[in-house]
């Protein structure tokens, strides 16, 4: 998958971002890893995010995309995602992404889905109670 431009803003170095704790739409430098939202006050994470290894049950949240290799089983309570995910082996989640949710050939996503669209090739498992597909809400 290819990381969507930014183009909203003219500013080079800058682009928006859009706050995963609060929704506030902020400008953030292209090249910082990490923000603080001006409107909650609360660290934004702008690194995309790579899950390797089983037994992942920790916070993912990020601005950037979310990445879950092959033989990799991530059991969480909510996932949210800026630029999208792309599930290559386990994600059990709530998942709100702003931009394509993937579903590799051997990938399983279950739990819930918000996101700008889905694509499953053939062979992954989607299983969502509530599957929400559209453009980002502001």
């Amino acid at each position: 998958m290819v990381r969507a431009a930014h183009s909203d803003y003219d500013e080079p170095g800058q682009h928006y971002i859009t706050c995963y704790h609060c929704g506030a739409q902020v400008v953030a430098p292209v090249i910082a890893r990490s923000f603080g939202c001006p409107k909650c006050h609360r660290g934004i994470a702008l690194d995309d995010i790579t899950v390797k290894d089983s037994g992942w049950s920790g916070l993912l949240n990020t601005c950037g995309r979310i990445f879950i290799r092959p033989r990799a089983r991530t059991i969480t309570r909510n996932v949210h995602a800026g630029d999208g995910i792309e599930v290559l082996g386990v994600l059990e989640a709530n998942v709100r992404s702003g931009g394509p949710v993937v579903v590799g050939s051997r990938g399983k996503l279950k739990g819930q889905v918000q996101a700008t669209s889905v694509w499953i090739d053939p062979g992954g498992t989607l299983e969502c109670p509530m599957l929400r597909i559209g453009p980002r809400r502001t």
